[in-house]
């Protein structure tokens, strides 16, 4: 089972799309990099991963150091992102004013859609049995 967040810009949690983040390492980080940063529309962590590539590759010039410790610290910078790949997702949502609402599990992300739509429907029946007694 994958563990995902539930993000929305509604404070009830009814009336906005939900947006789910799973808690995974991201794969599509790993060998994508900018790609997927900009495709989930993580600008700054595009923005801050092209400058550390920048500075990486132009290090080269002015560090007399093997290509080998270049492509190992390349290596290093994808596994990062790659484990925080949803985390920087998570804070660019929540920078954009989508707040975790709910945490949810599911083996996939429609079961835990579904399960957090059980929730939310429980959860607003509940509070109009309690208003009405």
């Amino acid at each position: 089972m994958k563990i995902f967040t539930v993000h929305l810009s509604d404070a009830s949690g009814t009336r906005s799309d939900p947006e789910f983040v799973p808690e995974t390492f991201s794969f599509g980080a790993f060998f994508g990099l900018f790609f997927w940063t900009a495709y989930h529309r993580c600008w700054r962590a595009s923005l801050g991963i092209i400058l550390v590539e920048l500075i990486l590759w132009g290090s080269q010039i002015y560090l007399p150091v093997s290509l080998d410790f270049y492509l190992l610290i390349q290596f290093f910078l994808c596994l990062l992102i790659g484990l925080i790949g949803q985390d920087l997702r998570r804070s660019d949502l929540e920078a954009n004013g989508l707040k975790i609402r709910a945490i949810v599990a599911g083996v996939s992300m429609e079961e835990a859609f579904l399960r957090w739509k059980d929730k939310t429907f429980f959860d607003v029946a509940e509070e109009e049995h309690i208003r009405k007694y």
